[in-house]
């Protein structure tokens, strides 16, 4: 079932390159938000857009609305998106004939498909009407979503006409790719559509107009839904759009880690029943019962060796944490590395694990020691676990039978990860420098490095 994988495992799924790169953007940018603007004068809608840039995923427009509309409209909402890693999504809801949408979404005063990445439709006319927009949208690398079902009190919008909307969705999977809709179907060998549900809200159950609204955690983690909508939540009469937008992201992502590593989706695929057993513990304090702080109840910390038999375990460990996808070899060379690679159990479930690579330095007897990933699952974070695999490299690199003895173990953490920082800090680790578009692919380019000597070059 693709809602039990991360938004990055699910991207590589795609050949919609649209699609594919939503994914990652939501991935890399920790958000399954879109703010619904529905605002009538340009200036409103660009000063909400810079806004609550910075915490979503998509921006919705509803563009005819807009008094004022004019190319610099667009031009500017595109800037943004760019400034702020976002992608637009003009919610036209077409309805018509092929031929005729064919014209609305290329032509007249919007030309919607030069800017909106993503759009919607209607299945009420039939299939013309996906081939209509496809014949656009498809050449120009854009998506689309169909109504599935909606959030309104009395929708008609339900049984045959959702059945006969997924049934076209699965025929043109190449253009579209999602629903709007209020929970996610039973898949069918090859699906991963995009569900994203409007009407999300905090505060209130409803408008007292017909809209009714779910809260973020009911939408994500209960329905199984991708990317929350919130309109008037964010930015309705008296609020701070940028800080309710960032609370609404919290909320969203939060649902979605909660989903992707409940046990019987994520930590089932993690710990299949034949591997579900307690992995020999390694002969140190952090693999020993333990009493949680909150609850004073006990639990088991283990640590375990990367093995032929686990290693896609930590594959796809890696996926959920990291944006990065690690090539085979990454994985091939961590099966040589001994101790110095590692997973972690908590109460014998695979939830987090660390991989260094060892490097030769010329001229000198010793070697240095490169952290390339570290990490645990969020819902079992702040529990000491990722202190506890530090802790199994330090006391390795520092043990006697190491050869050649470990000189340096150094890494490096993205510009802005302010608590990555603290965590290796506290280890005694030092900042020695800053690397220049170390992370290319992503919005933040630059990293610190970080290093802790052990043995002083010779």
């Amino acid at each position: 079932m693709s809602a039990s994988k991360s938004y990055l495992e699910r991207s590589k799924l795609h050949s919609n390159p649209t699609a594919k790169a939503f994914l990652e953007l939501m991935e890399r940018k920790k958000s399954n938000l879109s703010v619904a603007a529905d605002l009538t004068s340009k200036a409103a809608l660009i000063e909400l857009a810079d806004k609550v840039g910075p915490y979503i995923c998509l921006l919705k427009t509803h563009i005819d609305v807009v008094d004022d509309f004019d190319q610099d409209l667009v031009d500017q909402l595109t800037a943004l998106a760019k400034k702020h890693d976002f992608m637009i999504f003009e919610d036209r809801k077409f309805a018509d004939i092929g031929n005729t949408v064919k014209l609305q979404y290329s032509s007249g005063v919007y030309k919607i498909a030069s800017w909106s990445h993503i759009t919607n439709a209607h299945t009420v006319p039939g299939e013309g009407i996906i081939q209509g927009l496809r014949e656009v949208g498809l050449p120009l690398n854009r998506a689309m979503l169909l109504l599935a079902e909606m959030s309104s009190a009395g929708t008609l919008a339900k049984g045959d006409y959702t059945t006969t909307t997924v049934e076209l969705a699965r025929k043109y999977k190449d253009f579209v790719v999602g629903f709007i809709a209020m929970h996610r179907y039973a898949d069918k060998e090859g699906d991963d559509f995009i569900y994203m549900t409007p009407g999300v809200g905090m505060d209130q159950k409803s408008d007292g107009l017909g809209q009714q609204w779910k809260h973020p955690r009911e939408v994500v983690y209960d329905n199984g839904c991708d990317v929350i909508i919130v309109g008037r939540g964010i930015y309705g009469q008296g609020r701070d759009a940028a800080h309710e937008a960032k609370r609404y992201q919290e909320a969203g992502w939060n649902a979605y880690l909660e989903r992707i590593s409940k046990f019987d989706s994520l930590l089932e695929r993690l710990n299949p029943p034949r591997l579900r057993m307690t992995p020999p513990a390694i002969d140190m304090s952090s693999s020993t019962t333990t009493t949680t702080p909150k609850n004073n109840a006990a639990f088991r910390v283990s640590l375990g060796d990367i093995t032929p038999n686990n290693v896609g375990q930590l594959k796809r460990l890696n996926v959920v944490l990291f944006p990065v996808v690690y090539a085979p070899s990454f994985y091939k060379e961590i099966l040589d590395v001994g101790e110095f690679a590692k997973i972690i159990y908590f109460n014998d479930v695979c939830v987090g694990g660390v991989c260094c690579r060892k490097e030769t330095v010329s001229g000198s007897t010793t070697q240095n020691l490169y952290i390339a990933t570290l990490g645990v699952l969020a819902p079992y974070r702040r529990l000491g676990l990722g202190s506890k695999l530090l802790n199994h490299i330090l006391e390795t690199a520092t043990e006697g039978s190491t050869t050649p003895k470990v000189g340096k173990i150094y890494l490096h953490v993205q510009f802005g990860n302010d608590e990555a920082l603290d965590f290796y800090k506290k280890h005694g680790f030092e900042m020695v420098g800053k690397c220049e578009n170390y992370y290319p692919q992503f919005e933040v380019k630059d990293a610190y490095k970080l290093e802790k000597v052990l043995v002083a070059s010779n």
